[in-house]
């Protein structure tokens, strides 16, 4: 049986070289929405973190507001240099030997 109620939405923040987006579900039968947020890095695909029970409220765009609140918070405090994919300085970087 397929639920109509858990799907990815195309709202996302931004925060310097991270993005946040937010998953909402919802049980069968129950009237509260709950929401995840996940914190990407600009270079890698895949989430950095995952926070589930980000959100919740009795609407699903309240949890939605909610976990990018959240997802937010924790991005500001993340260095980004830890997650890019390449952090060379060119002065730092190796002669090509022309010359």
């Amino acid at each position: 049986m397929t639920h109509k109620t858990l799907r990815r939405t195309l709202i996302h923040g931004y925060c310097g070289e991270f993005r946040v987006e937010t998953m909402e579900s919802q049980a069968p039968g129950e009237t509260l929405w709950r929401s995840t947020a996940f914190v990407y890095h600009r270079d890698r695909a895949a989430p950095i973190a995952t926070i589930e029970a980000a959100g919740e409220g009795d609407y699903r765009g309240d949890a939605r507001e909610q976990a990018l609140r959240v997802g937010s918070c924790l991005a500001d405090f993340l260095d980004p240099k830890e997650y890019r994919a390449c952090d060379v300085e060119l002065t730092n970087a190796p002669s090509t030997g022309a010359g």
